[in-house]
């Protein structure tokens, strides 16, 4: 790997990509650590895995007023032959998620301080992405999203009202009928995050990770989907630090009973930690 990592380097490691990273130089430009050997400029990577084998890239232009897209396969020894990397919107700050039915969905602000969304199928021959049409979805910044193999979708994203801004999510569907999205409305989460990061397991448990505003504490809160909302637990600080993200895999059903005392403690296997204000 040639290129210099830095105090702003943004490193994305998602599920068997174990020794593959994504991350901003301090040139600015997007390197791959294990397979690339020329760079690409741009910035804000967001990556998603594929049936384990294919791998899914959302980043903005060099510009930072497009977002595009690059679909690479995963080989045997963890590393990704990536294909080109293409514009599919106009905007910034995107995250993208897929899951094993081949279903990519990207969240991104469409740089009028609004969400947007598209909806896509992967080809893992053409290495490439299908996309609906781009989709309102309100208001907000610096979202992050989640995609269930049943379609079922988490969202979070920052909402500024005056000078205060606040963490919010919002559930949605896939309509494949119409190649795009139905989003129910957000709601308020707390309003003392930012950097804001999610996923979500086909179980129905949801992880939130977030920077604590006015210090540099990382915070998580674990929750459960239910039909209509999420019935969250405590948030609870983890660690120092800035940028987090997360990634679950799915769980057996043998390991539920295990998963569900984890969510009745809300703890997370590195340890228990006192509760964050203001949830």
């Amino acid at each position: 790997m040639n290129g210099r990592r830095s105090e702003s380097t943004i490193s994305i490691i998602d599920g068997p990509i174990t020794s593959s990273t994504v991350y901003t130089s301090a040139e600015g430009s997007l390197d791959f650590a294990t397979c690339s050997p020329t760079a690409v400029m741009g910035g804000r990577p967001s990556v998603s895995v594929v049936a384990d084998r294919i791998a899914v890239l959302v980043h903005t232009s060099p510009t930072g007023t497009e977002v595009q897209h690059c679909v690479g396969v995963v080989n045997g020894e963890g590393q990704v032959q990536w294909g080109r990397h293409m514009q599919f919107a106009k905007g910034t700050t995107p995250s993208v998620s897929t899951n094993d039915m081949w279903m990519a969905l990207a969240v991104y602000d469409n740089g009028e301080g609004k969400l947007s969304s598209r909806y896509g199928i992967v080809n893992p021959e053409t290495k490439d992405i299908t996309w609906g049409k781009s989709q309102n979805c309100g208001s907000g910044i610096q979202p992050s999203v989640a995609l269930r193999t049943d379609g079922k979708i988490v969202e979070v994203h920052e909402e500024k009202h005056l000078f205060k801004k606040s963490l919010y999510y919002r559930l949605g569907q896939v309509d494949m009928g119409r190649c795009g999205v139905h989003w129910e409305h957000p709601v308020k989460m707390t309003s003392k995050a930012a950097n804001a990061k999610i996923a979500m397991s086909d179980e129905g448990y949801v992880v939130e990770v977030h920077e604590h505003e006015g210090d540099s504490a990382l915070c998580y809160t674990v929750g459960e989907l239910k039909d209509t909302h999420i019935e969250w637990g405590k948030t609870h600080y983890y660690d120092v630090g800035s940028s987090p993200n997360v990634c679950i895999k799915n769980w057996s059903t043998a390991s539920r009973s295990f998963i569900k005392t984890l969510r009745q403690i809300y703890s997370i296997a590195w340890n228990h930690q006192p509760e964050a204000d203001d949830h």
